[in-house]
């Protein structure tokens, strides 16, 4: 995976968390979107604070990768056992392999596992964005109940439905990386035991 995909894929993460973040900010201070773009001067100095807002969302998408990647560990565990035999080496151990033998299938696992990820912090941040927008809802007392309602239904499906992706590309990833270490392994001892030539 190129160190550009792993700019992009932490940066969409930030700027999520970013959302859910100023929610949380303007139920808590009572504020407006406008207001909170006149506090920023989004407006005034645009360059000088897309760089910055840039800058915080990159570092933030770190963290709320790490975040997700604990939260969810107990399920990837599981789904680790049940796809890959227990024979094998761990994961870690399997990837270094593939990675210093085959540079395409390296590649293209590591597509495999930036989607993973991207997949499984989305869920993390669209739950904290339904939850923080509930949230600002309740301190606007002229919202509608069919807004609340919409809001909830909406949040929740766009969570299962990250969910859901990053169960399932989870799934297809460790089946794709015990194959690749498996295949790869067959071709050395294949190589090993063809009969040396003397010149």
């Amino acid at each position: 995976m190129t160190t550009t995909a792993v700019f992009v894929e932490l940066l969409v993460t930030g700027l999520l968390a970013l959302i859910w973040l100023a929610l949380t900010f303007l139920s808590a201070t009572g504020m407006s979107w406008s207001d909170l773009m006149a506090v920023t001067g989004v407006k005034e100095k645009e360059s000088v604070t897309s760089i910055l807002i840039l800058c915080f969302a990159y570092v933030l998408g770190i963290v709320v990768d790490r975040a997700a990647d604990s939260l969810f560990h107990p399920i990837d565990m599981n789904i680790r056992k049940r796809r890959i035999d227990a024979k094998l080496p761990s994961v870690s151990e399997m990837r270094m392999y593939v990675m210093s033998s085959s540079e395409r299938l390296a590649s293209f696992l590591g597509y495999l596992r930036s989607r993973l990820r991207l997949a499984r912090s989305s869920s993390l941040n669209f739950l904290l964005v339904t939850v923080t927008a509930l949230i600002f809802l309740s301190t606007r007392t002229s919202t509608e109940k069919v807004v609340v309602i919409a809001v909830t239904v909406c949040g929740l499906g766009v969570f299962a439905s990250s969910s859901f992706a990053w169960v399932r590309i989870s799934r297809t990833y460790y089946k794709r990386l015990a194959q690749a270490y498996e295949l790869l392994k067959k071709q050395e001892h294949h190589r090993n035991k063809a009969p040396q030539t003397t010149p």
